[in-house]
């Protein structure tokens, strides 16, 4: 081997062992990242609230009364949760979603269905066994007081009632991958001010986050992972530049290299999953 060829070699080395640090940790982020994608799935979910109308006593206005079924309301309002599922992953199990409010309202009545193929979502069986057989104790409860205005109802029914009046569990048997689901709920409020609204669904591997926290979550870890990336890059860099200070220039410029090479990697993902969404 000639002393051109050694010279050659000695000043590809530093660069060559820049660009495998680089490639081999990229390669171990994203098998990490695509094996933990593939273990949780996150569905968004956001909440809209519509006030309907509003009981008044006003010397302007006049009397306004707003009834629910012949029984007068303090205030109605609609509230409609739309839950997301943008990922690719389809959920593998069925999914039970739970839906409270705040002490200071109940729910009256609630329907929901798949945007997309238009089919209904019911409530959980046993809830919903549950919610009817609390009905028509209160109902038997009712008649009882209506003949004697003395009568009192039990305090484990009023405390199942309340329950099931602030409490609904709903059940989605399957959830697709690029799909959503809405949820309406028709909920009265008793001191005027806007309902507090839960949602909740405990299942491994399906986390429930909100719509507008998912993209700074997502910011904020491709934000640590850029990070992570420059930190190592740079002490590859001094290590390097210790260990072959003639060959700075050469390391500079694949340090150059590797930065375009991430950002046309980049660009080039971002339009494969643009191309995924349109056909898959």
């Amino acid at each position: 081997m000639n002393a051109d060829t050694t010279q050659f070699l000695v000043k590809l080395l530093p660069p060559a062992i820049t660009l495998l640090v680089t490639t081999g940790f990229s390669v171990v982020v994203g098998v990490y990242l695509e094996k933990f994608k593939n273990k949780q799935i996150f569905l968004k979910y956001n909440i809209s609230f519509s006030p309907l109308a509003t009981s008044i006593q006003d010397n302007q206005w006049g009397n306004i009364e707003v009834k629910h079924n012949g029984r007068n309301t303090k205030h109605l309002n609609l509230i409609t949760i739309n839950i997301i599922n943008d990922t690719s992953n389809d959920v593998p199990k069925e999914i039970f979603l739970d839906v409270w409010v705040d002490s200071r309202s109940q729910i009256l009545a609630v329907n929901g269905n798949y945007n997309e193929i238009g089919n209904s979502i019911l409530l959980e069986s046993n809830y919903f066994t549950r919610y009817t057989l609390a009905g028509q104790l209160l109902t038997e409860e009712n008649k009882k007081i209506a003949n004697d205005s003395n009568y009192l109802i039990n305090n484990e029914l009023e405390r199942e009632v309340q329950y099931v009046q602030e409490n609904k569990k709903f059940h989605l048997p399957i959830f697709n991958r690029n799909s959503s689901a809405k949820i309406n709920l028709l909920v009265e409020s008793f001191d005027g001010k806007v309902p507090q609204v839960s949602v909740s669904i405990l299942q491994t591997s399906v986390k429930l986050i909100k719509q507008e926290d998912s993209a700074i979550e997502k910011k904020k870890r491709d934000l640590q992972i850029s990070i992570y990336v420059a930190i190592l890059n740079l002490l590859g860099l001094y290590f390097l530049f210790i260990c072959y200070p003639e060959s700075k220039v050469v390391i500079i410029y694949t340090l150059i290299i590797g930065a375009i090479a991430y950002i046309f990697g980049r660009v080039i993902y971002l339009l494969v999953k643009f191309v995924k969404r349109m056909f898959w």
